[in-house]
């Protein structure tokens, strides 16, 4: 490993055979941990989950319409913050933790009119599909295809890549 670890026994990578919990574009963002030890890749990743969680909530604070005082938004910060389900997120190293916050900085980038940046985000947050479809749905339902089309190019330039990396068809991917 780049670190400096040499790998004698487990933990190291596993290649699970089974159907993918995400798809290429955010295992691009992660492939370069998989150049470091399983400790020092856990550590950074844990340390990048704690800091988008940290955020999330402030995010989602400036999507709510009208002013929040200072104590009510900490104290629904401390709340998510203390949820068991954050808390297990980060702990096993959920990518949802991520999904959540692009989904959200989504949403804000739409209001501000940055369609195309909303769109890069929304398509790394649909690497994890299960939490992102609604806000698909809720871009058609709003016709903001700008974003939508972004999002699916961001999708289809990540399988693409990623069907390449594996010398294989994009349909095998």
């Amino acid at each position: 490993y780049i670190d400096g670890h040499i790998a004698t026994s487990y933990p190291f990578a596993k290649v699970d055979a089974g159907r993918p919990g995400n798809s290429p574009a955010i295992l691009f963002l992660l492939l370069p941990l998989s150049y470091l030890s399983w400790t020092t890749a856990k550590i950074i990743w844990i340390s990048v989950s704690i800091v988008f969680v940290l955020a999330t909530p402030w995010l989602a604070f400036r999507l709510l319409p009208g002013k929040l005082n200072l104590l009510i938004c900490t104290m629904m910060a401390l709340v998510y913050y203390g949820l068991p389900g954050t808390r297990a997120a980060v702990v096993t190293g959920q990518t949802a933790v991520v999904a959540i916050f692009l989904i959200l900085l989504a949403l804000w980038l739409v209001r501000s009119n940055r369609k195309w940046l909303a769109g890069l985000a929304l398509g790394i947050a649909l690497s994890k599909f299960s939490v992102a479809i609604p806000l698909v749905l809720f871009l058609m339902y709003k016709r903001n295809w700008a974003t939508l089309a972004t999002a699916l190019i961001v999708q289809s330039v990540a399988f693409a890549g990623f069907a390449l990396l594996r010398v294989g068809s994009p349909f095998e991917v």
